[in-house]
């Protein structure tokens, strides 16, 4: 099995699971609740997981895309740049509100680590937009 389709194969889970994350996020600014701050936690948990995976495959591919002239080295930067950036904000969400669930600060928890939520599910959104067009340059964004 070639990476770039193991890339293709991961990386939806993770990119569904961590916009879904900036969704439910939205709402705890509504209806804060342990149940959504233990739900987002558990979807950036796994949506980290598999972004990690889907990244490595994906870094182990980007040379064999480079080679067959599908895309450009500069191309390849700014869409691993802005996934691992999108992946690291995830990282301190999940930071955030695992402190928020361990303390007895749930409102703040859900503010802040929901505002770097949301900033990773905007980035992860952009990031694979930005290599869908990588890919298939026929499609217009969203």
């Amino acid at each position: 099995m070639s990476t770039v389709f193991l890339h293709h194969a991961l990386l939806h889970f993770p990119v569904g699971l961590l916009v879904s994350a900036g969704i439910i996020a939205l709402y705890s600014f509504v209806r804060p609740s342990r149940f959504i701050l233990k739900t987002m936690i558990l979807f950036l948990a796994f949506g980290l997981v598999m972004g990690i995976l889907a990244g490595v495959a994906g870094l182990l591919s980007a040379d064999h895309l480079i080679e067959e002239g599908q895309v450009t080295a500069s191309q390849i930067a700014g869409h691993r740049n802005a996934a691992l950036v999108g992946l690291l904000f995830a990282g301190i969400g999940l930071v955030v509100l695992w402190g928020g669930l361990k303390k007895d600060s749930l409102r703040q928890s859900l503010v802040i680590g929901g505002i770097v939520v949301i900033l990773s599910a905007i980035l992860m959104v952009i990031t694979s937009d930005w290599g869908g067009r990588m890919i298939h340059p026929t499609i217009t964004p969203f």
